[in-house]
């Protein structure tokens, strides 16, 4: 495994390396950016109390949304959606219910989106209060909104988001803990930069073997509830950086047309819960049976090895909302170190 502090002065793919293996930096910059903002965030949400959420963001940050809504609808008790950005500006009459207007929430890393811009402006004119999240808190959209979030250290040198990815779906988990009030999520949630390192080089090693152990030409990203969102940005990450065919579904919902396509050639990647264990389970042992190649994540490694090929459990001892994020990194892996590895049958091409 290269040192990540050797890639400093690399090329483009390898400073991508070197910000998946140091972002616990960012994870603890965007707890940092919450807490700076807690007092103006204490009062916005108190003014909220109740109103639907509406998440908006392209890109990464829009399928950031998609978890992030899942998450807030379970622990707020509101009605929560995510929409791309440019969908809020061409069909607002099909993104909006009557009504209130919604507390919005909009992610963009460079702060500089014009579809985010532009919606977070139609959104004020609305009536709408909205939260910004970004990794530069002097962009046009933190400036803009009612309350801005910085995670600074989610600036990144590469195109494709990784770290910025990762600490603002942190910061985007700490605001919902801070707006449920829920004081044992918050301290959780502040576990997780001191895990980083060890598990994302842990996660490095798993895999390394995945990619040089088996030839891979198509990848499937299962993931349900809060995961599904991290299994769209999976997706996204393998076909903008390394151009290989992938795709994501629910969990169960794979079964339904797309396992035709499983063969020896797949690498089917499912985010396992802990809730829905064995039903996404079982799905991976049909795909198995069928002479697919598996790789299960999750926290149980005693759950997971029974079930796939091969799995990476995180051991992390956190509640399971906590643990969200954990699954980003080993999905950000397997791209990255596909294309240094420049595997013919990975199809690895670099687009950075």
């Amino acid at each position: 495994m290269p040192d990540p502090m050797d890639l400093n002065e690399a090329s483009f793919g390898e400073h991508t390396c070197h910000e998946i293996l140091t972002q616990g930096a960012s994870w603890a910059s965007a707890l940092e950016g919450v807490r700076a903002k807690t007092e103006a965030l204490g009062i916005l949400l108190h003014r909220n109390i109740g109103r639907d959420l509406l998440f908006t963001a392209c890109g990464s940050s829009y399928y950031l949304g998609l978890s992030v809504a899942a998450l807030a609808q379970a622990c707020l008790g509101v009605h929560a959606r995510a929409v791309p950005a440019s969908e809020m500006l061409l069909f607002p009459e099909n993104m909006l219910a009557p009504g209130e207007p919604p507390l919005t929430i909009v992610a963009s890393r460079s702060g500089e989106t014009s579809e985010v811009i532009a919606v977070t402006r139609a959104m004020q004119a609305r009536g709408a209060a909205v939260i910004a999240i970004g990794c530069d808190g002097t962009s046009t959209l933190l400036q803009l909104a009612q309350v801005g979030i910085e995670v600074n250290q989610g600036r990144e040198v590469s195109i494709a988001q990784t770290r910025s990815f990762s600490g603002m779906f942190l910061a985007t988990q700490a605001l919902i803990a801070l707006a449920a009030k829920d004081q044992a999520q918050m301290r959780a949630l502040e576990q997780l930069p001191e895990f980083a390192d060890g598990y994302i080089h842990r996660a490095w090693s798993t895999v390394e073997a995945v990619i040089a152990e088996h030839q891979i030409d198509r990848f499937f990203f299962l993931g349900s509830g809060v995961r599904y969102g991290l299994a769209n940005e999976a997706m996204l990450k393998m076909k903008e950086m390394s151009l290989t065919s992938a795709e994501p579904f629910h969990f169960l919902e794979f079964r339904h047309g797309p396992i035709s396509m499983v063969d020896e050639y797949t690498l089917v990647v499912g985010l396992v819960s802990e809730k829905a264990a064995d039903y996404e389970l079982a799905v991976l042992r049909e795909i198995r049976n069928l002479g697919g190649q598996t790789l299960a994540i999750g926290e149980d490694a005693s759950l997971l090895k029974a079930s796939a090929d091969l799995f990476l459990a995180f051991e992390s001892g956190l509640p399971a909302p906590a643990r969200d994020l954990l699954y980003v990194p080993p999905l950000q892996l397997l791209t990255v170190i596909g294309s240094l590895h420049d595997r013919a049958t990975l199809r690895c091409t670099c687009n950075w």
